[in-house]
């Protein structure tokens, strides 16, 4: 159940509460995949494997974006990612290439894409921070042209000449990977 009101009739308040307290007893939090587990971030191997088919298109639109840009993720020295959720930058570090699969937490936690770190990453704060919902799509793609013009003041990657921009909607369904390059990259 996933709610912030639960509506119900006066005379049966008791009745309701009750109701949700012995299935809350019942609840065993942890590892999604672990058999015992009620409740955790993923609940079966059928729904891993669905989320798996979701989040596969960054990986796509990535490599088409390597490949035209004639390129490798160890030459973008910025990413600017849509982050609609706290994971979907891990997801996306991981699907672009910069990590293996189930290292983006400790790639982050290494601070990596940190401001000064080898790979700096929403440099504009990202959209969790200050956009979000919103048109953060467009601003995603605009913080990574003015890092590649040089135009981001106290925030500006030392000299970043190519930036990769990453965005997405759906349920993580529709990916689009956009490499921007100064001119010293032609």
């Amino acid at each position: 159940m996933n709610a912030k009101r639960l509506f119900v009739q006066k005379s049966r308040v008791d009745e309701v509460v009750k109701g949700l307290s012995a299935r809350l007893q019942k609840v065993k939090l942890g590892y999604g995949l672990d058999k015992d587990t009620t409740m955790g971030p993923l609940h079966s191997p059928a729904q891993k494997v669905f989320v798996d088919s979701l989040i596969k298109e960054a990986k796509e639109s990535g490599a088409q974006a390597y490949a035209m840009a004639k390129m490798k993720p160890s030459d973008m020295q910025m990413l600017s990612l849509y982050d609609a959720f706290t994971i979907t930058p891990l997801l996306f570090l991981e699907d672009l290439g910069f990590c293996k699969k189930g290292e983006g937490g400790p790639f982050v936690a290494s601070g990596a894409i940190e401001p000064g770190g080898k790979l700096p990453v929403n440099t504009s704060g990202g959209g969790l921070s200050y956009c979000h919902p919103g048109m953060y799509g467009l601003l995603v793609l605009i913080e990574a042209i003015r890092q590649v013009r040089g135009e981001c003041g106290q925030r500006q990657v030392k000299d970043c000449n190519v930036a990769l921009a990453q965005g997405n909607g759906g349920v993580l369904s529709s990916e689009c990977t956009v490499i921007f390059g100064s001119e010293a990259t032609l």
